[in-house]
């Protein structure tokens, strides 16, 4: 659904589909259009996961919160 952080992980149409929440049809309509084209599914499935490994890989996140904490110049010293 398109709540909380998941609009932040899943791009809809790319990575996967966002529904709106408590829309009972807007999700019947996704399982069913998701079903009708599954090389498509299977294909966002790839590309939501490798997304995934890209932007949450450990050294991702420290380069990300050392950034974020003004510490950067010591992981760059540190190499």
């Amino acid at each position: 659904s398109n709540t909380g952080g998941i609009p932040e992980t899943v791009k809809h149409g790319q990575t996967g589909a966002l529904v709106e929440a408590g829309n009972a049809q807007a999700w019947a309509d996704a399982i069913a259009s998701a079903l009708d084209a599954m090389p498509q599914q299977r294909a966002m499935a790839a590309a939501g996961a490798l997304d995934v490994r890209q932007r949450f890989a450990p050294d991702s996140n420290l380069r990300q919160i050392m950034a974020l904490s003004g510490l950067s110049g010591l992981l760059a010293a540190s190499h």
